[in-house]
C-alpha cells in the first residue's frame, strides 16, 4: 500500500473526534519496539571522530522560541553528546498534549546517540498563546509548523534529513509531513499511533459496559447509558467515556502514574495550559 492511500485514509479518520485509549502494558510494548528501532537506524548512522574513538563530547543544549510564517512562537529544544549527530525529533501526542518534561526525563540514552529535539506544538505548553484562534488549529497548520521546525533545525545543525518519532497523534503528524516533504525524513517510527478513533471508541465502549457489569458499578452503568454508544461527533461523550475507562485502568493516564509531578517538576506543570 502506498504513502499516499495510507495518508489518504489517516486524513479521513483524523476528521472525526478522537481520544487516547490504549491499554499501559499494550503502549509500553509499542514505545519500547519503536525506540528499539529508532536505536537500530542510529546504529548505522555516521559519527564524529570523537564519537567513535570516545574522546571529548562537542555536547549541545539550546531552548528557544522559533517563529513561524505568521509570526506566532513555538517553543524548541536541542539536546544531545555530539552536535554532529543524527538528528530526530519527538512528536508528542494530542493534538495539546505537550509531553516535553516526560520524554526529556527518559530519554538520556537517546541523546548520547543523536540528537534530539523537542518542541512544543502550536497551542500546547510553553507554546501555548491565548490569542490563537481556535480555528486556526488545523492539520495543515500542523505540518506547516513542523516544517518550520525542520528547517530550523536542518540550517543550525546541517542536517540533510531527519528522523521523526511520533506519539499518538505525533504518529500521524510524523506521516502526513514525510507525505508532504519526503526528501527532508530519514524515517518515521509511529509509537501507539491513531490508527482508527472509531474502531477505538467502539472497542472503549464495550470494554467499560463489560467491566460496569462485572463489578455490579450502578454509576458507572448509568453514566454509560447517558453517553450512549459510539460513534461521537463531538469531544464531549469522548471525554467522559475515557473518565470511566481511566477509572477501571483501561488507559495509562497521568493520574495513574503517582510519581508525575516528581518526574517533570512543579514549575514545568505551572508552565503547561
Amino acid at each position: 500500500m502506498s504513502m499516499a492511500i495510507r495518508t489518504s485514509a489517516l486524513r479521513r479518520r483524523l476528521a472525526r473526534p478522537h481520544g487516547a485509549a490504549s491499554a499501559p502494558t499494550r503502549v509500553a510494548r509499542e514505545a519500547t519496539a519503536a525506540l528499539a528501532f529508532a536505536a537500530s537506524l542510529c546504529a548505522s548512522c555516521p559519527m564524529s571522530d570523537d564519537t567513535r574513538a570516545g574522546g571529548a563530547t562537542d555536547g549541545i543544549a539550546v531552548s528557544e522560541n522559533v517563529e513561524m510564517d505568521d509570526g506566532a512562537r513555538l517553543y524548541l529544544e536541542a539536546r544531545g553528546d555530539h552536535a554532529n549527530a543524527p538528528l530526530m525529533i519527538w512528536l508528542h501526542g494530542g493534538p495539546g498534549g505537550a509531553e516535553r518534561p516526560l520524554l526529556r526525563y527518559f530519554d538520556g540514552g537517546l541523546e548520547r546517540r543523536l540528537l534530539v529535539a523537542y518542541y512544543d506544538q502550536r497551542g500546547a505548553g510553553r507554546s501555548f498563546d491565548p490569542a490563537t484562534p481556535a480555528a486556526s488549529l488545523d492539520i495543515a497548520r500542523h505540518v506547516a509548523d513542523l516544517d518550520r521546525i525542520v528547517d530550523h533545525l536542518q540550517s543550525r545543525h546541517r542536517h540533510d534529513r531527519i528522523l521523526l518519532v511520533g506519539h499518538s497523534w505525533g504518529a500521524a503528524l510524523g506521516m502526513l509531513f514525510a507525505e508532504a516533504h519526503p526528501e527532508k525524513v530519514a524515517g518515521v517510527v509511529c509509537v501507539a499511533p491513531v490508527v482508527s478513533p472509531a474502531e477505538q471508541h467502539r472497542r472503549e465502549y464495550a470494554y467499560d459496559v463489560a467491566e460496569a457489569a462485572r463489578r455490579d458499578d450502578k454509576n458507572a452503568q448509568r453514566e454509560l447509558f447517558e453517553i450512549g454508544p459510539p460513534p461521537y461527533r463531538t469531544s464531549r461523550p469522548v471525554i467522559r467515556l475515557q473518565r470511566v475507562t481511566e477509572r477501571y485502568r483501561g488507559v495509562e493516564s497521568f493520574r495513574a502514574c503517582g510519581d508525575f509531578e516528581r518526574l517533570v517538576g512543579r514549575s514545568d506543570l505551572a508552565r503547561e495550559p
